[in-house]
């Protein structure tokens, strides 16, 4: 049953595992024989606590997400728990550390190629967005700068179109005044 639930709940299996009694042979590796057993449970204790808030406690892949620098933490942690001899005789805390750790830095690793592509693709985002702005502003100036030319070209032709309609005024008037000129010239001979 244990070896499901910590394929199926890794961390549910690790919360049991942890709230098991601690074993009651202290290890005898590296522990003289003024050893403390106050000591040693105390220390357990603390690491048990330490591996309940930032572990157990907390969504782990939420925390992870929000501040990736957390996993460093996290390792330092789960390293500091494996080489502890205070763990050493609690062989399915360990094997179940031994198992996270991996698994930890994998999601951290996870987690940071993730931010640094979004980071990329915010740059990426940025400069498109620059590039745009500085296309549609040569895009805008050239606008500008054809209706500028436009208007010119109008004025000029509104101007020459002035010019040839005063030219056109003025030839008219001076047809009209060829024109009673020459009817005062035909009156005068019919009057003969």
């Amino acid at each position: 049953m244990y070896s499901q639930l910590k394929t199926e709940d890794p961390l549910t299996a690790l919360k049991i595992i942890t709230m098991s009694q601690t074993p009651t042979s202290l290890p005898s590796l590296g522990y003289t024989k003024a050893f403390n057993p106050d000591y040693f449970h105390s220390a357990q204790e603390n690491f048990l606590k330490k591996l309940k808030d930032k572990i157990l406690d907390v969504d782990l892949f939420q925390v992870l997400q929000e501040d990736i620098q957390h996993s460093s933490s996290l390792t330092i942690l789960v390293k500091t728990l494996l080489n502890s001899l205070e763990f050493a005789a609690n062989t399915s805390l360990l094997a179940f550390l031994v198992e996270f750790a991996p698994l930890l830095e994998q999601i951290s690793q996870l987690l940071f190629d993730k931010q640094h592509l979004m980071e990329e693709l915010k740059e990426r985002r940025g400069l498109q967005q620059h590039h745009f702005d500085e296309y549609v502003t040569v895009k805008l100036e050239a606008i500008e700068h054809h209706e500028r030319v436009v208007t010119l070209e109008r004025v000029v032709t509104l101007g020459n179109l002035k010019d040839s309609l005063v030219l056109e005024e003025e030839i008219v008037d001076l047809k009209l005044e060829i024109c009673e000129s020459l009817y005062e010239k035909l009156k005068a001979n019919l009057r003969i």
